[in-house]
Order: structure tokens, then sequence, then C-alpha cells
């Protein structure tokens, strides 16, 4: 009876040591695996980080080229606008100028009517016997 509790005392201790040595390989391996997982993940922050400042640099490239083209859209803006005041003048001035052209048609036509009431007033006038002279 004892050699069979030396025995298995022995057996107790061998799977002891089994199960031992099996929790640390699985230990090992989990080990690796993180280390491994850990790299790929430092390696893909990397990796994002890369894309994201060239992402960044292209956005301010970008930025840069809007900002150009807002500026010279601005000024072909502000050409326009000075155009347009240009042409507002002018057209104020020719509408001006069409209105003091009918002006000085519709005064001589004033001018011919009452020259015209002047000759029939004188007219009437001489045949009633009466001496008026037209203003001239």
């Amino acid at each position: 009876m004892f050699f069979l509790k030396i025995a298995l005392k022995e057996c107790e201790l061998v799977t002891i040591y089994q199960l031992e040595k099996r929790l640390s390989d699985i230990t090992a391996e989990k080990d690796a695996q993180i280390a491994d997982r850990d790299q790929k993940l430092s390696r893909l922050k990397s990796q994002m980080a890369d894309a994201l400042k060239g992402n960044s640099w292209e956005r301010q490239q970008q930025l840069e080229e809007l900002t150009k083209e807002l500026s010279r859209i601005q000024e072909e803006s502000d050409l326009l606008r000075m155009k347009i005041k240009s042409l507002s003048k002018n057209k104020q001035l020719k509408e001006k100028d069409g209105t003091i052209s009918e002006l000085k048609s519709l005064c001589g036509k004033f001018e011919t009517q009452l020259t015209t009431q002047d000759k029939l007033l004188e007219q009437w006038a001489a045949s009633k016997g009466h001496k008026i002279a037209a203003p001239k």
C-alpha cells in the first residue's frame, strides 16, 4: 500500500507538472498572440496616422486653392459691380439726354404754336380794326 501511495503521489506530481507546463505553454502562447496583436495594432495606428496626415495635407492644399479661387472670384465680382455702376450711370446720362431732346422738341413745338397764335391774333385784331403788334 505504501508503494501505491508513492506511485499515486508520483502520478499526482507528474500530472501537476504536466498541468503547470501546459498552463505555462498556454500563457506563453497567449502572451505571444497579444504581443502580435499589439504589434499589428501599432502598425495599423501608424498607417492611419500617416493617412490622416496625408489627408490633412491634401485638405490644406484644397483649402489654399479654394481660398485663392474665392479671392479671384471676389475681385471679378468687384470689377463687375464697378462696370454695372458705370453702365448704370451711362444709362442714366443717356436717359437724361433723351429727356432733354424730348423737351427741346416740345419747346420748339410750343414756340411754333405760340408764333402761329400770335399771327392769328394779329389777323383777328386787324379784322376788328385793332392794331396789335406781335412780339418778336
